[in-house]
């Protein structure tokens, strides 16, 4: 060996193991590290993309929420609107059904009031002829004889008693 350094080591293994490392480390860079890198990339980018598709999805689902909350707000609005519609139509029709109900009814009590009329003034037409029908029999019964007044109160009760007990209903 040429000049032996302490150790045991000369110029040219020094070199030789220099030249090795550099070779290992070429090595070791191209068959672990890189890939292990590109692994680890990977990897990583897996984790943003699917914290980015979680917020995506979150923001979605929010989004959702409030147009269904919307949706559920015009829901709500148009039941109301509907019921106060609804409302309004069943006053309209009872006030128009106790409209016609009024009218019918003055219409019934207006004709009971000329029906009731009507057989009143025919009853008194009754009456009037029953009297008068009594009056001439009374004056044909007085004409016949001459009496005095308590003769003609007697015929007149008489006449009247058997008047009314012929005209009485059975």
């Amino acid at each position: 060996m040429l000049n032996a350094a302490p150790l045991g080591l000369n110029f040219w293994e020094i070199l030789l193991h220099f030249v090795n490392l550099a070779i290992l480390i070429v090595a070791v860079r191209f068959l672990l590290y890189k890939p292990l890198k590109k692994f680890m990339d990977k990897r990583r980018q897996n984790y943003v993309d699917a914290e980015n598709q979680s917020k995506a999805l979150t923001a979605e689902a929010n989004a959702l929420k409030a147009e269904t909350e919307q949706a559920a707000a015009q829901n709500k609005r148009e039941a109301v609107t509907i019921i106060e519609n609804a409302k309004n139509t069943a006053e309209a029709e009872a006030r128009e059904i106790t409209a016609k109900a009024k009218a019918s009814y003055d219409e019934i009590i207006q004709k009971a009031k000329e029906d009731a009329e009507s057989a009143n003034k025919a009853e008194m037409a009754k009456c009037a002829k029953a009297v008068a029908d009594v009056a001439i029999s009374i004056a044909e019964k007085l004409t016949l004889r001459e009496l005095k007044s308590e003769d003609n109160d007697v015929l007149i009760d008489q006449i009247i008693t058997g008047w009314i007990g012929d005209s009485t209903p059975e």
